[in-house]
């Protein structure tokens, strides 16, 4: 017992001290002999070190070496090391699903199988006729895909096993349409899985809210597919998390709640393009299509239309279906041997690839130097900027007292606002022309602007959404063409610049005074008569300098 302990140190060793060395690669001598110290390795610690790697998700490690072990057959066929290559067929095969490479996963399956057979291996042939099942699954060849899953029901015995095979059962009976059947599967691993610890409880209660998405009782859909989120998440289940996020954004667009269906996608799609998910991705783009056409960008619609046909082009295309189906015709009917594409390592990947680490390396490390540096600029220049749009806040704020007080003056004293008018003698000869055009004199004209600015004090009316310069003309027994004239001629603008300029005041003055615990921005912007927030957040920045938002923030926080 004690020398397999100190082996098994020792190989745990030689792994922890390998890391480091075959990331980084810190002496030219090492640079050198590190694959080569791979292939050295007996068939027990390659193996352990291919295990370690696909533990810790290094996958393109783990990939090398189970790599590796498939050219380590040997001819008398011990039972333990066939065992061992068995398992290494199945990683790879499993690597190569994750990639959407589904003729090479396939390939390795049935090399996998065919060593089951000679070993006599029921539980993990069950599981391999139950991968080889998805593969069809995904490519949407549902019949062939319910014959393997078939075969595997009638000899799995392992429950972890049987709850993941009902779970791919029950989705596939969705997708045909056979809801009840779908139920029943769906439910039974359901069963299993509490006793057993929830285990693989995320995919089944994934499948759970698409039976009810089908039967349009979206209550339940969004339930499901949340406690799904929950779970996966809880067991790092990254394939099960970017599909729920991707079934709850299409779930979302069904009921017709847009931006959150936007959303859910690009949180699926941020997932699946880092595991390179591609079947995720094209049902992603697909839904984004359909997005962006409901909202009319056509032109978005049709790029992410075709990254759709792109992927599926790549993973449904003949070529693809045609390697599949004759791989498999010829395990069915010969189970002859299997063809292995075997990993070729040329001189140049062995001597450069560890170098290539370190330039990656340095890259890395001069790249987030820049990035820092990057962001110690920008935090101090929105410092700056905050300071500048504070400073402009406060003059707006005693902007807004001093008129105030001199409209509290004026009311009292019943004091008439002194308007500068362009006389005759100061205006230019274009604008003489344009004078000439109005049928009100000069005096007309003052009297009319001092009506229009009295009025415009009174902001029942100018916060009206529909009020307008018709609505103004017939509360002043005018018209519009003269209220028009008499506003560009003397204020020097346009009456929606006029509108806009009593409504942002009225904003400032809310913003003073509301319970910043009751009101919102948004609000605000609907009490001053603005129809859209994109038009107050402008109009504001326009006349105050800054945005709405930095405003609020920060005359509430003076109030504190």
């Amino acid at each position: 017992m004690k020398t397999k302990h100190v082996k098994q140190m020792k190989k745990l060793l030689f792994i922890m001290l390998f890391v480091p060395m075959f990331l980084f690669g810190q002496k030219a001598s090492q640079d050198k002999d590190i694959i080569t110290s791979f292939m050295r390795l007996p068939t027990q610690e390659l193996y352990d070190t291919a295990n370690y790697y696909y533990r810790a998700r290094n996958f393109d490690t783990a990939f090398f070496c189970y790599k590796l072990l498939t050219k380590t057959l040997p001819q008398h066929e011990d039972a333990e090391t066939l065992k061992k290559v068995m398992t290494s067929y199945f990683r790879l095969a499993t690597l190569y699903g994750e990639m959407s490479n589904y003729r090479l996963a396939q390939e390795y399956y049935i090399n996998a199988l065919s060593l089951c057979e000679k070993l006599d291996e029921t539980g993990f042939e069950s599981t391999i006729y139950t991968n080889m099942g998805n593969i069809y699954h995904r490519l949407n060849q549902k019949e062939t895909a319910k014959l393997y899953y078939m075969k595997s029901y009638k000899i799995c015995k392992d429950s972890l096993s049987l709850i993941l095979l009902l779970n791919n059962m029950g989705s596939l009976e969705l997708m045909s349409g056979n809801r009840d059947s779908a139920l029943h599967y769906i439910n039974t691993g359901l069963q299993i899985s509490k006793q057993h610890n929830d285990k693989n409880l995320d995919a089944l209660l994934n499948n759970l809210a698409s039976y009810y998405q089908y039967g349009k009782q979206y209550d339940s859909a969004f339930y499901y597919f949340r406690v799904s989120l929950n779970q996966s998440q809880k067991n790092n289940s990254i394939y099960v998390e970017s599909s729920t996020l991707s079934e709850i954004g299409k779930l979302f667009f069904e009921v017709g709640k847009i931006d959150s269906a936007q959303h859910y996608i690009k949180l699926s799609n941020k997932i699946a393009s880092k595991n390179k998910f591609l079947d995720i991705l094209a049902g992603n783009y697909l839904i984004l299509s359909k997005i962006e056409n409901s909202k009319g960008n056509y032109k978005s619609a049709l790029q992410f239309h075709e990254q759709y046909m792109a992927l599926q082009d790549s993973i449904n295309n003949a070529e693809v279906y045609g390697s599949v189906n004759h791989l498999q015709r010829q395990y069915e009917v010969a189970k002859t041997d299997q063809q292995i594409e075997d990993l070729v390592l040329d001189s140049q990947v062995k001597e450069n690839k560890l170098h290539y680490h370190r330039i990656i390396l340095v890259i890395i490390i001069v790249a987030l130097l820049a990035l820092g540096g990057t962001l110690f600029l920008v935090f101090a220049q929105n410092r700056r900027l905050k300071k500048s749009y504070k400073i402009l806040v406060n003059k707006n704020v005693e902007i807004m007292a001093l008129d105030e007080e001199l409209h509290h003056i004026k009311k009292h004293k019943r004091l008439l606002p002194k308007v500068q008018y362009l006389t005759s003698t100061e205006t230019h000869t274009d604008d003489v022309e344009k004078d000439s055009s109005c049928a009100l004199s000069e005096k007309e004209q003052n009297e009319l602007l001092k009506r229009i600015l009295e009025e415009m004090d009174n902001t029942s009316i100018i916060c009206n959404p529909d009020f307008s310069i018709n609505k103004l003309a017939d509360l002043l027994n005018s018209n519009q063409k003269y209220i028009s004239y008499v506003i560009n001629h003397a204020l020097k603008q346009n009456f929606r610049s006029f509108l806009n300029t009593y409504r942002i005041k009225e904003a400032q003055r809310l913003f003073m005074e509301l319970d910043i615990e009751k009101f919102t921005v948004n609000s605000v912007a609907q009490n001053v008569g603005f129809k859209s927030y994109s038009g107050f957040y402008y109009a504001f920045k326009e006349i105050t300098g800054v945005t709405p938002n930095f405003y609020y923030n920060s005359v509430s926080n003076s109030r504190i």
